[in-house]
């Protein structure tokens, strides 16, 4: 991928003039480019190299001609990468990239952002697991309380975006389950067991009880979540942002069938099949 070469300043400034005359909002900006808000002040504040991609793209919005700039090539970031059949693991993937994934064009990106304490484990199997799948290893980046995977390449985003459906840029309200995973049980299991990965958690809901709980702004994918669940057996109740699962018997059969992967809940459900309750945070 090409990079601008610029003098301190340049980039910042570019990005001021643009946003203003755009009249967007620095969130609508990182959206217009297909990335996260926090990289855009990681361009303000010229920490991160910017595609002469994006350059161009702002350029046609704006209807000028882009001015010639030196450029650096980084190959490193474009990655080849193979196509996989449908399986329990792609399926898995696709349930983590509707928790915390995102898709970002104009650089082809495709991105999980985990939390870089909480998720410090979880990060190798999601890793490992695109590594598995995709046949190419990921780059894992940290900022600040962040840790980001990604995969640069075209080719897959094009792949996920228009062989399976995949939401480009912001999900809000788009977010659905896909409809070869509907129709298979172990697929469905493996693509709860990724979302519940990244956007669940598993907590005390009274001091001898407890709540396995998936969270979204998505209202209608909620809705999918839980009539998915309850076809899998799993009696689960939702609430507003949240489905909610508070029976013992169906805690135990949510684990059992669904499997999550991440070490955090599976730490907590061990010291729960143990203890007979969900332990403090500083328990285990």
């Amino acid at each position: 991928m090409e990079y601008l070469v610029l003098k301190p300043g340049e980039l910042r400034g570019f990005l001021q003039n643009s946003k203003k005359k755009l009249t967007f909002t620095w969130d609508e900006f990182a959206r217009f480019l297909g990335v996260n808000r926090s990289m855009i002040f990681f361009y303000l504040q010229e920490k991160s190299k910017f595609p002469l991609s994006h350059y161009e793209f702002i350029c046609k919005k704006l209807n000028v001609s882009p001015i010639k700039f030196n450029t650096v090539n980084i190959t490193n970031k474009l990655k080849k990468v193979q196509f996989p059949e449908q399986s329990e693991q792609l399926a898995e993937f696709l349930g983590i990239m509707a928790g915390d994934g995102h898709l970002g064009r104009p650089a082809y990106e495709i991105s999980i952002a985990l939390d870089k304490n909480s998720d410090k484990d979880y990060v190798y199997h999601v890793s490992a697991l695109l590594e598995d799948i995709f046949k190419t290893k990921p780059s894992i980046y940290h900022q600040n309380n962040i840790t980001r995977v990604k995969i640069y390449s075209k080719e897959l985003f094009n792949f996920l975006h228009l062989s399976l459906g995949m939401i480009s840029g912001n999900k809000m309200n788009k977010l659905r389950i896909p409809s070869f995973i509907l129709s298979n049980r172990l697929f469905l299991a493996a693509f709860l067991r990724g979302v519940f990965d990244t956007d669940g958690s598993f907590h005390r809901h009274r001091p001898t009880d407890a709540a396995a709980e998936i969270t979204s702004a998505d209202a209608r994918f909620l809705q999918e979540v839980t009539a998915a669940l309850l076809f899998l057996g799993i009696r689960a109740t939702s609430s507003g942002r949240n489905v909610y699962i508070y029976s013992k018997e169906h805690i135990h059969r949510f684990f059992m069938k669904i499997r999550p992967s991440n070490p955090k809940h599976q730490a907590k459900y061990a010291y729960y099949c143990t203890h007979g309750k969900v332990p403090l945070k500083n328990a285990i």
